[in-house]
């Protein structure tokens, strides 16, 4: 499944996915649905970390070592995967901020499905059009779809479903 000629990235940023929403929830319910910020911030970076270090394996793998099995197509070194971890962590751990910062109002927000409905498509044009490689519909297309496909979930779709599913499972930040 993993050795494939096509860019297995789909399954890595799954997998990352899956792998974020186990370890926030499994920390949530560990502390009875009522994380400290400190636990849950600490969480997120973690996590961001394991992303980090997983990318420089990948990267100095590719730089230095030549082989003819290639570790880079299998999810733990898989540049889909850990820009999910990356995008993850980084996630988990601004919601934390922004909920400590806002006094625990930011995870009930009224507005949620609205805001998050209004800045998707916001989030994927300014992607794509920084992204494509010249101004012109014939570039800006498949960079959309390239973006909706392999970038938007872990850049948009993480730190949404974690916001969302945190308010609606009643998970609560304490102190």
């Amino acid at each position: 499944m993993f050795e494939t000629s096509i860019c297995s990235g789909i399954y890595s940023i799954a997998l990352a996915g899956v792998l974020l929403i186990i370890i926030a929830f499994a920390g949530a319910k560990r502390q009875n649905g009522c994380p400290t910020y400190r636990s849950s911030f600490s969480l997120g970076f973690t996590i961001f970390s394991i992303g980090m270090a997983a990318r420089l394996l990948d990267h100095y793998y590719l730089a230095h070592i030549e082989s003819h099995w290639n570790p880079t197509n299998i999810p733990p070194f898989h540049h889909c995967f850990t820009l999910g971890m990356l995008c993850g962590g980084a996630s988990l751990a601004a919601i934390t901020f922004v909920e400590w910062c806002s006094k625990g109002r930011f995870i009930k927000w009224r507005w949620r499905p609205h805001f998050l409905a209004v800045t998707a498509p916001l989030v994927l044009g300014l992607l794509t059009w920084l992204s494509a490689p010249e101004p012109s519909s014939m570039q800006y297309y498949p960079t959309a779809v390239w973006y909706f496909s392999f970038r938007f979930a872990p850049l948009y779709g993480f730190p949404a479903f974690l916001w969302t599913a945190a308010a609606r499972w009643g998970v609560r930040m304490g102190r």
